[in-house]
């Protein structure tokens, strides 16, 4: 598990944010993607973190994903 953020406390868990019908509520798009891209994925879902310690919640992308993306549907 990453460490935190902000408190570097080991203690941390990873989930995902949902919507009150349970399902994860955003994924990451970059700025540069191409305005009329076609694509079923809006860009790599986010992996969310918290900490048990100081209650820091923060969201990382796959980098494979994020990669992947960017070259297919965004300028360059």
């Amino acid at each position: 598990m990453p460490k935190c953020l902000q408190c570097q406390s080991e203690r941390t868990v990873q989930g995902e944010i949902m919507n009150n019908q349970g399902r994860p509520i955003a994924t990451f798009r970059p700025s540069s993607s191409k305005l009329f891209s076609f694509t079923l994925s809006h860009g790599p879902e986010l992996i969310s973190n918290a900490c048990l310690d100081c209650g820091l919640v923060w969201n990382t992308v796959s980098t494979t994903e994020l990669s992947a993306f960017v070259k297919k549907h965004c300028d360059p």
